[in-house]
């Protein structure tokens, strides 16, 4: 295969994942089922869709930073994204998840020798770990909050969560109205009745440490492995655990973490489809469909993802920028009303009525956590209990 004509391709996936990361409910598993049915390179079509899928994990941070319409991969974001936002700078947390990108790739690209050996080795072990890893950490939010209200939080969004995802009605965008409703449209609603606006963004970034950054950046590599190849565990959910294990709150820490998770995420979810014989994305689900995976279109594909990264990475930072000019010159109130219709146009168009009814009924949850004054990692429980049952087999 002609070098410069992967190339080629790999920019024509950059550009879908450009798309896609900016447009709010448009995912590369869209991309990726659309170039199923094109009767051509099977190869090249699944460097597009890996481009597209890396590229996304970058770019999807700013309308969940800036307009709070977060994704699965990105939900757990919009809090102390906006919070940084809020303070003038969005510009900055955009620029950490950046950092915790790259870094995160460099970590997983590092450990990737001895992470195959342990896939194979530990593999089913592990899997086996995860619900109770689950019910340790929400136990300890318990115990260190010692409020009611967290538990009346968690137990209605793990409720909710459980009816919404075992009778689902809509498919694979089911947690798009959910999480939207959870952590996007409430907190909008809720700087609504604030009647807050939007500070000047300023363009600086505070120094970051070498430990913020190495720390987070190991923190969402760890987290994304977990996601990588275990069945029910999500993005989300290796956020939140992410969350917890920054203990120190440092938004900026978590804002690098979160930023590495998805970009890991796509790296293993390639590895556990030709390891482990089980794709972990809708993308790798589609690749192991065009292609018998060989270690040498693994190597090449590697290849492919720190390629885009890097560009991905860059073209962030430049549209991040940007982005604060235009925020500059808005009626940050008119914008929000904007967001909410937009976005609950796109929940009807990718979900219908019934993604409509459960986006307004975790809006409500939602705003019911707000301003109870509970934390929002409660809200989670809206996969940590599904999950934890689907592991234990209920």
């Amino acid at each position: 295969m002609d070098f410069f004509i992967i190339i080629l391709y790999v920019f024509l996936g950059i550009l879908f994942g450009i798309i896609t990361g900016l447009t709010p409910g448009l995912h590369p598993n869209t991309i990726a089922a659309i170039a199923v049915g094109f009767s051509f390179n099977p190869f090249l079509i699944s460097v597009v869709i890996i481009s597209a899928a890396i590229t996304h994990t970058f770019l999807d941070f700013i309308p969940s930073i800036f307009l709070g319409a977060p994704d699965p991969g990105t939900a757990m974001s919009v809090l102390p994204g906006h919070e940084l936002m809020m303070k003038g700078r969005g510009y900055e947390a955009i620029k950490l998840t950046v950092v915790g990108g790259i870094v995160s790739l460099i970590i997983t690209i590092i450990i990737l020798p001895g992470l195959i050996l342990f896939i194979k080795n530990f593999y089913d072990i592990i899997r086996t770990s995860i619900p109770w890893l689950l019910i340790i950490i929400s136990s300890y939010m318990f115990l260190k909050d010692k409020k009611i209200w967290g538990i009346v939080v968690f137990t209605l969004a793990g409720i909710f969560g459980y009816i919404v995802l075992r009778n689902n009605f809509i498919g694979d965008m089911v947690l798009f109205p959910m999480l939207t409703g959870l952590f996007g449209i409430s907190t909008i609603i809720y700087s609504l009745r604030r009647k807050t606006k939007i500070p000047e963004q300023g363009k600086d970034v505070e120094i970051v440490e070498k430990n913020e950054y190495l720390l987070g950046g190991l923190i969402g590599s760890l987290s994304g492995i977990l996601v990588g190849l275990l069945p029910g565990i999500g993005s989300a959910q290796a956020s939140f655990l992410s969350r917890e294990i920054i203990k120190d709150n440092s938004n900026r820490k978590f804002m690098i973490a979160i930023g590495g998770v998805n970009t890991t995420v796509a790296i293993l979810s390639l590895l556990a489809l030709w390891l482990i014989g089980t794709p972990r994305s809708g993308v790798a689900s589609v690749v192991g469909r065009l292609l018998d995976l060989s270690f040498g279109d693994v190597v090449v594909f590697m290849g492919v993802m720190i390629m885009a990264s890097g560009i991905a990475g860059l073209i962030t930072i430049l549209i991040g920028k940007k982005s604060v000019h235009f925020f500059k010159k808005i009626n940050y109130i008119h914008l929000n009303v904007m967001i909410i219709v937009l976005l609950a146009v796109m929940i009807f168009v990718f979900t219908g009525l019934w993604g409509l009814l459960i986006a307004s009924l975790s809006t409500v949850i939602g705003l019911f956590c707000i301003f109870s004054g509970t934390r929002r990692t409660y809200l989670m429980a809206c996969l940590i209990v599904p999950t934890v049952l689907f592991f234990i087999g209920l």
